[in-house]
């Protein structure tokens, strides 16, 4: 009996496991009565849905009976971080950043505006013919500030005046005048020389002539026979006269001058001061002219009394000129320190560094010293006397050491006084001369050499 209850108890629970609550209510209602299923979740067998992956849901009842039922995925649910979050600039981007509670995270890049620039009309700078002009930028969102050159408009060129060659070796000019608002600067062109109509040769003459009515002009060309031209010495008192009044005319303008400022008297193209020094600058210019016509004469009566050296008549004309001309250099440097104390002082010397307007009047204030001009006048007295001595007896005149001894002294005194000095501060005239004179691209240390090495040589 005991065994027969065993199996009757297995079965029973293999029936039970085999069947839902409903079908055993349904089969055996006296033994199981009615039953419903009650489903619990199984948490060991259930999955949560993320944001991103769905899940499952398992539920299980105490008959066995179970239910699955799939979980949708949850879906991100993001929310701005307010910290990571940058504001987009004219030049920077911005970044939105957005994160969620599991951990994910979301940019959202905007790309940078750029500047968005007005023009400040207040601070516009118009360019001017020469001069460039400014631009200045403003941007509207962020006031980042720029500032753009505005090229130069250039000279607008209108013709006012015309000059044609009047000779065969005279340049003519073109004239022109900027029209352009508040410049009125004045342009020259030059315009080229008619040119001479040369005459054929003639005979037993190396001078051929300009034959176009009104030029004197001539040349010498190399012809066969004699030099028949004559040249003619014509300088006199009356010549000098129209000199020295000339330079006592700028003279009196630059003593009339104001004296020299920085703030009043800068240099510029036009103005009233510009119009008062262009006045000086071409009387001063004709002054020039006259000491180079000057020089020339002095040339001319060289010629004259070296072809004739016993004549004493051409030995005082070229004495004369020789002291003459010496103190027409001095009178011409004489003129660098009026020019630089007055108010044209930066006319004068347009285009030169400070240090190079030093260093000319230093050299002008020498030449000009009056005994600068009297040991010049001196050395060419000298000369004379020397040349007057006939050549047979230069060597054996008790005179000539003598005077060339003071030569060399004065030389030294001038080149002295002209800021070239040996190490003990005497005159070093044969550095002088090399540097200013001879005009050569060697030293007198270079010519000591040279001579050492051929005395050691030869």
């Amino acid at each position: 009996m005991k065994k027969l209850l065993v199996i009757l108890a297995v079965l029973l629970i293999t029936i039970f496991s085999l069947t839902s609550c409903e079908m055993l209510a349904e089969q055996f209602p006296d033994l199981f009565g009615s039953h419903v299923c009650s489903f619990e979740i199984d948490e060991e067998k259930s999955t949560p849905a993320t944001c991103e992956n769905a899940g499952l849901e398992v539920k299980a009842c105490t008959c066995g009976e179970k239910q699955e039922k799939v979980l949708e995925a949850l879906g991100h649910k993001f929310t701005l971080d307010k910290e990571a979050t940058t504001t987009v600039t004219c030049t920077e981007n911005g970044v939105e950043v957005l994160v969620c509670a599991c951990g994910a995270k979301q940019e959202n890049v905007t790309e940078a505006t750029g500047h968005k620039y007005v023009s400040n009309d207040k601070e516009y700078v118009a360019p001017k013919c020469e001069k460039e002009g400014k631009e200045v930028l403003i941007c509207s969102v962020c006031n980042d500030r720029q500032e753009n050159a505005v090229e130069p408009t250039g000279h607008n060129k209108v013709k006012y005046s015309e000059k044609l060659p009047t000779t065969c070796e005279a340049y003519g000019s073109v004239s022109y005048r900027c029209t352009n608002k508040g410049c009125g600067k004045t342009f020259f062109e030059s315009i080229q020389p008619i040119g001479h109509i040369w005459a054929d040769p003639v005979e037993n003459s190396r001078l051929v002539r300009c034959t176009r009515e009104g030029c004197a002009g001539g040349k010498l060309v190399d012809t066969v026979g004699t030099y028949a031209e004559e040249l003619t010495y014509n300088f006199g008192d009356e010549d000098k006269a129209t000199i020295e009044a000339k330079y006592n005319e700028i003279l009196a303008l630059l003593e009339a001058a104001e004296r020299y400022s920085a703030d009043s008297h800068a240099y510029a193209e036009t103005g009233d001061l510009a119009d008062a020094y262009a006045i000086v600058d071409a009387l001063h210019t004709e002054f020039y002219d006259l000491i180079i016509e000057a020089g020339a004469q002095r040339q001319l009566a060289e010629i004259f009394y070296y072809c004739d050296m016993k004549n004493t008549d051409l030995e005082d004309i070229y004495s004369d000129m020789l002291d003459y001309y010496t103190s027409l250099i001095s009178m011409f440097y004489s003129l660098s320190q009026p020019f630089y104390d007055s108010c044209y002082r930066e006319f004068y010397y347009y285009g030169m560094t400070e240090e190079e307007i030093n260093a000319f009047l230093f050299d002008s204030n020498a030449v000009s010293n009056p005994e600068y001009t009297a040991l010049k006048e001196r050395n060419n007295a000298i000369e004379v006397e020397l040349l007057a001595i006939p050549q047979n007896q230069r060597l054996t005149s008790d005179k000539v050491p003598t005077l060339y001894a003071e030569f060399v002294a004065n030389n030294n005194r001038m080149a002295q006084m002209m800021g070239y000095k040996n190490e003990d501060g005497s005159g070093n005239y044969l550095k002088y001369a090399y540097e200013n004179v001879y005009g050569r691209d060697y030293t007198y240390q270079d010519v000591a050499t040279v001579t050492e090495y051929v005395k050691n040589t030869i």
